[in-house]
């Protein structure tokens, strides 16, 4: 879900919460076992923002930081 939420980001600017995601690793799926062919028209929903998992997602993006006062707060905790 993460891997496939990462490359809807870089292929189509969306930054989808992980269920977004994991339609696009399902559709991948899908199309490679022909269930679903590539000229049919298919369409996914995103439930969700990708600023609300980020938790999920700095795993695999984790920060730099040197001093444990740049772990503190973030985007929704405030310092």
């Amino acid at each position: 879900m993460i891997q496939a939420g990462i490359e809807l980001a870089t292929d189509e600017g969306i930054f989808a919460a992980p269920e977004g995601g994991a339609c696009v690793a399902a559709l991948k799926k899908l199309l490679a076992n022909g269930f679903l062919q590539a000229e049919e028209r298919i369409v996914i929903y995103n439930t969700g923002a990708g600023l609300k998992y980020l938790e999920a997602f700095s795993a695999r993006f984790p920060r730099a930081t040197s001093l444990e006062q740049d772990k503190l707060g973030g985007l929704i905790t405030p310092r």
